[in-house]
């Protein structure tokens, strides 16, 4: 599934990375443990509660889908499932739904009914973790008080820090230059931090999340040549669910 467009072919240029079309039969052919492939399936068909996102370039905001709301509740699952994880620009490009309804917000206070979504993406900048937002939802549907047990799964990355030798001799320039990117850079180790400090103030909230830390030279977009190291990342901190951490956590 992961080999890339030819760009050999100069209809490929100006397309995305990957077919897109190998994945998705891939979650529809992906199949429950009661025997029900993924295609079959609503997103009120799950047994949790589901909540995906997507940005939408029509409404120039992330939308969230809610498995339990009436509207996105009849929504096929794969479908959803692709508009927030195959739909990243570079690599699959957007995702155009004519049919999908929204909400605009104006600056006034005022609403009014959008239609049609061009879906790009689970998350983009700040919104690179969607933490926060699972953290609001829990907060509005008082689900902490029935006990709420939030598990993030990172998928690798960098020690962001920096020296205060070198950070302290940042020129004008390179403050400049680095301004816009520093919200995204904080906006995954700044979600952690809050949910952790939730769950340190309120028992009712659990929280855990599992990352590693990568090398600088694992630590770039597509790096499918380290594949086998991500699986043997991925296993090693499957092995760390042992029934100290069911002790912990349930």
């Amino acid at each position: 599934m992961f080999t890339p467009r030819t760009r050999w072919n100069p209809g490929n240029w100006l397309r995305a990375k990957y077919d897109r079309n190998p994945f998705i039969e891939q979650i529809k052919n992906t199949t429950t443990s009661a025997g029900l492939p993924l295609e079959s399936l609503s997103m009120k068909d799950v047994k949790t509660h589901f909540m995906a996102t997507s940005f939408n370039l029509c409404s120039k905001r992330t939308h969230f889908l809610k498995s339990w709301e009436d509207y996105d509740g009849g929504m096929k699952l794969w479908e959803v499932i692709s508009w927030s994880a195959l739909s990243a620009a570079y690599y699959f490009g957007k995702i155009n739904v004519p049919d999908y309804q929204w909400t605009a917000y104006l600056p006034d206070g005022t609403k009014k009914a959008g239609k049609g979504g061009v879906f790009q993406d689970g998350g983009q900048g700040v919104n690179n973790n969607t933490i926060h937002f699972i953290l609001s939802e829990i907060a509005a549907k008082n689900w902490w008080k029935e006990g709420t047990f939030l598990l993030s799964l990172g998928t690798g990355n960098l020690d962001i820090s920096v020296p205060y030798e070198t950070a302290s001799k940042e020129n004008f320039m390179e403050q400049i230059v680095d301004y816009p990117f520093e919200a995204r850079t904080e906006s995954t180790i700044g979600q952690v931090l809050a949910a952790k400090y939730i769950a340190g103030v309120n028992d009712s909230f659990k929280f855990k999340r599992f990352d590693i830390l990568l090398q600088e030279k694992e630590n770039e977009l597509d790096n499918v040549q380290y594949i086998d190291r991500f699986v043997n990342y991925g296993k090693v901190m499957a092995e760390s669910l042992d029934s100290r951490f069911v002790a912990d956590y349930f």
